[in-house]
């Protein structure tokens, strides 16, 4: 049946409006403060894109609300992890964690010690190019989720969520870009990296669960 005359809704205009979709297990996660690109999107399971949504400010007239336009709010963003026996990934991120607050001195760390301009997530093209590139800006991680365990999970493999808090992000188009270039592609005013072989002052950053 056609839309327009003259323009037929046919297999062959389809396929050619579609183009080639985008697959989404074709992503890439960055994190450098917990280690490289390859392992960070090996043991990533799965993650989202960030959406973007504008506030809203209703001013009453005559019994109707108009809205008008607010800043926006931007949501957490999570990753779901593939949990190695030994739990490293899951350890090291909660001593990234700990700079932000240790449990056993019960001191907050400044947030220009645990805050990142380098975290990001990209939509991968079918070649393993960037097409677009979510830039977290101020990210870090606010919560490592819990793992279940059980006797009769004899066929599943643990995994766990880390749900990370972030000022906002910076959306950029990346096509033609490798994604084994390593240099960093936000920019700010501020790069924070996050040292984990050395604790902040008056920390526990080894032993973030040990209380003194």
């Amino acid at each position: 049946m056609p839309i327009n005359e003259g323009e037929p809704f046919n297999l062959y205009n389809f396929r050619t409006t579609i183009g080639d979709p985008a697959r989404p297990y074709l992503f890439l996660i960055h994190i450098p403060e917990v280690s490289n690109d390859v392992v960070m999107t090996t043991m990533a399971r799965s993650t989202e894109l960030p959406g973007f949504q504008l506030g809203e400010v209703p001013i009453a007239f005559q019994g109707i609300n108009i809205k008008i336009g607010a800043p926006p709010t931007f949501p957490d963003w999570t990753v779901t992890f593939l949990c190695d026996e030994a739990q490293e990934l899951r350890r090291t991120i909660m001593r990234w964690q700990q700079v932000c607050y240790d449990v056993g001195t019960q001191l907050l760390g400044h947030s220009n010690e645990y805050k990142s301009d380098q975290i990001s997530v990209a939509q991968l093209t079918r070649t393993g190019q960037r097409a677009t590139v979510y830039g977290l800006i101020g990210a870090w991680p606010k919560n490592v989720g819990n793992i279940g365990v059980g006797h009769d999970q004899t066929g599943n493999i643990e995994t766990f969520e880390v749900t990370f808090s972030y000022d906002y992000y910076v959306l950029l188009n990346q096509i033609g870009d490798d994604t084994t270039n390593t240099s960093p592609f936000v920019r700010s005013t501020q790069a924070v990296q996050i040292d984990r072989g050395s604790p902040p002052p008056a920390g526990n950053w080894q032993n973030p669960f040990n209380p003194q």
